[in-house]
Order: C-alpha cells, then structure tokens, then sequence
C-alpha cells in the first residue's frame, strides 16, 4: 500500500503532537511534585515511567522523520528491507555522536551523582 504526502504529513504532525503533549505533561508532574516540597531529582525520578515514554515518542518521531530522509522519492509506511537497513545505520551513526556528549546530557537533568553510580544505573 502506499502512502499519500497528506498520509505522511498527518502521521507527522501526530508525532509531533505526541512529544508536545508527553514534553507537557511530565513538565506538570515535576513540577507539581517540585510544588509540594520534593527535590527536583527525586520528582524526576518519580516520574520516571511518563520520560520513558517521552523518550520512546521522540525517537519514534526522529525515527520516521529519518525514514522520510532515507526514502524521500517512495516515502511508504512500510519500510522496505533497504530503508530499514539505512535507519539502523543511522540510527547508530548517531548514538555514537551523541556519545560523546552523553555526560552532559544527563548532568542537564540535575540528577545526582550518587544516583547516576547507583548499582542499578550501571
């Protein structure tokens, strides 16, 4: 089956509309925890689960907009053997740039030391 540019166009914007909302909610919940008297890293950590799905929606959504970078002449929604090959190629071009900037990333989460050497993180 293949997809119209709208079929794209609206599976983008839902996408996106997802991360928005997901980025929104788990602002609210850290903060009303925040509110309530609880340290910022133990309200992040309280909410853990709703980032794991923030971050599952966001890569999602860098995943199709790659798939659409990939294949942008046959955009299909079912990934052909040679575009999914390409996505994973992508996919771990960019962990392994995104690697060396790892520290700082998590250290914009606030979250202390003693919990990033916590047994269960690594």
């Amino acid at each position: 089956m293949r997809a119209h540019a709208g079929d794209l166009q609206t599976c983008r914007q839902l996408l996106e509309r997802r991360v928005r909302q997901l980025v929104e909610t788990l602002a609210a919940r850290v903060k009303s925890r925040i509110d309530d008297g609880m340290e910022a890293s133990t309200a992040f950590l309280d909410v853990q689960p709703h980032a794991v799905a923030l971050a599952r929606a966001a890569t999602e959504s860098d995943v199709f907009e790659a798939f659409l970078r990939v294949e942008p002449d046959d955009a299909q929604l079912g990934v052909t053997s040679n575009g999914a090959s390409q996505i994973r190629s992508l996919v771990t071009r960019l962990s392994e740039s995104l690697s060396a900037h790892s520290r700082h990333l998590v250290d914009s989460f606030g979250i202390p030391d003693p919990v990033i050497r916590a047994p269960i993180a690594l």
